[in-house]
Parts: structure tokens; C-alpha cells; sequence
């Protein structure tokens, strides 16, 4: 159009329109990009565990005072 009209002030106009639309796209880009690296650090971080309980000492074996050998 603005080659058919031979307007340079429309084609400049043309031209910081696009770049203007450039800027704002990577910017709202740059956000998402942001907000997807948080959610994905939230997300895979670790998960708080407690710890297991401690396991239970087995009850010490019975010793028998009586003598079954046989002879």
C-alpha cells in the first residue's frame, strides 16, 4: 500500500508498527517462558519425606537353663 500511494510516511509507519508488535510478542513470550520454569521448578522439586520410623530392636533370644544333651 504504501508503495502503490509512494508514501515514505506510511511505510515507516508500517515498519515501527511491525517491530513495536515484535517487541510485545517477545515479551509475552519471555513471561511464559518464566512462568513455565517456575511451575516446573515447583513442580520436580523434591517432595518433603518424614523420615521412616526407626525399626524395632528384636526381643533378645531366651536362654535356657536346662541341659538336653543326652550322652
Amino acid at each position: 500500500m504504501a508503495a502503490a500511494t509512494h508514501d515514505p510516511s506510511l511505510a515507516k509507519a508500517a515498519d515501527a508498527a511491525f517491530i513495536h508488535a515484535m517487541h510485545v510478542g517477545a515479551l509475552w513470550t519471555a513471561g511464559f517462558a518464566l512462568i513455565g520454569a517456575v511451575v516446573l521448578v515447583l513442580g520436580f522439586r523434591p517432595a518433603r519425606r518424614t523420615p521412616p520410623p526407626a525399626p524395632a530392636r528384636p526381643a533378645p533370644l531366651a536362654t535356657s537353663t536346662t541341659s538336653t544333651t543326652t550322652s
